[in-house]
């Protein structure tokens, strides 16, 4: 059996809680909370136990995707990243800069 313990960092919030991801055979498996790190000190929220998950899910997007009239088509970063920044400077030429605003959350 091929295993391995991996130490990372929890995807989900901001807080940076220290886990280490087993892998059995290619698969993650539930995570492990470093019990020594400064944050988490051991301890992991439900999000984190379940950080695993996402990964396997066969609806998981694994590239951008830009809307193209009604579809959304499969682009490269290069290509995302590039519309998103030329629609920023529209909005903010045409609107000035307090009209953009961002929110991240977990």
């Amino acid at each position: 059996m091929n295993y391995k313990n991996v130490l990372t960092t929890c995807p989900y919030c901001g807080c940076g809680c220290g886990i280490y991801q087993p892998v059995i055979e290619g698969m993650l498996m539930r995570p492990i909370p470093d019990q020594t790190h400064p944050i988490s000190e051991g301890k992991l929220c439900i999000k984190g136990w379940n950080a695993h998950e996402h990964v396997a899910n066969p609806d998981r997007l694994t590239a951008p995707l830009i809307r193209k009239g009604e579809k959304f088509e499969e682009a490269s970063w290069e290509e995302a990243l590039s519309l998103i920044s030329s629609r920023l400077m529209e909005i903010k030429k045409q609107h000035g800069p307090d009209s953009l605003a961002f929110l991240s959350s977990a």
